[in-house]
Formats: C-alpha cells, sequence, structure tokens
C-alpha cells in the first residue's frame, strides 16, 4: 500500500486515484489512506454524471465490513472535501461519522441519523432511498 501511494503521487494515469499511506498508531486506527483524487469522480464527472458519485461512496462501508476493516471516514471528495479520509482499525465497527448526502445527518447529535444495522459487525447505516425520494 506505502509504495502504491508513492506510485500514484507520479499521476502516469490521468483518470487514477491519487492518495498518501497515513502509518496508525495501532490505537485510534492501523492504517489510513487519503485520496486527494478519486477515479470514480474523475469518470462520473467526464461523463456528466457527477452527481451519482456520493450514492457510490456507501459501498466502501459494505466491503470495510465484510472484511473485518473497521472503516471510519468523516470527508469523501464526492461530497466536496479535499479528500476521502480513510482510517482502519480491525475489530473496530465500521462506522458513519461525517455529513454524506447518502444518509441524513443529525446536527444536533453530530452523526448520521440510523436507520438500522446491517453485517456483522453492526454497522450503523441510514437509508439511502429515504434521501432520494
Amino acid at each position: 500500500m506505502k509504495k502504491r501511494a508513492k506510485e500514484s503521487q507520479l499521476r502516469l494515469y490521468p483518470g487514477d486515484w491519487v492518495f498518501d499511506y497515513v502509518e496508525g498508531d495501532g490505537k485510534k486506527f492501523d492504517f489510513g489512506v487519503d485520496y486527494t483524487e478519486c477515479e470514480i469522480v474523475k469518470f462520473l464527472r467526464a461523463q456528466g454524471a457527477h452527481e451519482l458519485t456520493k450514492h457510490l461512496c456507501p459501498f466502501d462501508y459494505l466491503l470495510s465490513d465484510a472484511m473485518g476493516l473497521g472503516l471510519v471516514r468523516t470527508t469523501t471528495l464526492a461530497e466536496g472535501g479535499k479528500r476521502c479520509d480513510f482510517r482502519f482499525k480491525r475489530g473496530r465497527r465500521t462506522t458513519v461519522l461525517g455529513p454524506t448526502s447518502a444518509c441524513p445527518w443529525d446536527a444536533r447529535a453530530g452523526r448520521a441519523i440510523e436507520v438500522g444495522r446491517f453485517g456483522r459487525q453492526g454497522v450503523r447505516v441510514c437509508d439511502p432511498l429515504e434521501v432520494v425520494r
């Protein structure tokens, strides 16, 4: 992952991801990845379908749960952030911590509005269909 992060900085392929590897401390997180350019965002923007991007990002939580990676992410490029900040900690519950248009955000509580749970670790989720209705 570290090697690939360094290679991504060369931007050999214009439509590819560009990211930094973030060393974890083993307590807060094991390792992290900060994406500063996203292949999916670039592709959908070029197709005139950028509005779809934010609906693909929640799939990262499903993958994290299936692999037991304990993803926490607070911002995404698709939502207008300066980066996608993936932080992984094995054994931790995969959780949505930042606002996302795929999940309603309760500003008072400072968290996504939980409407259900899925997966073996009980990932907190919202209903994306509620947002698009």
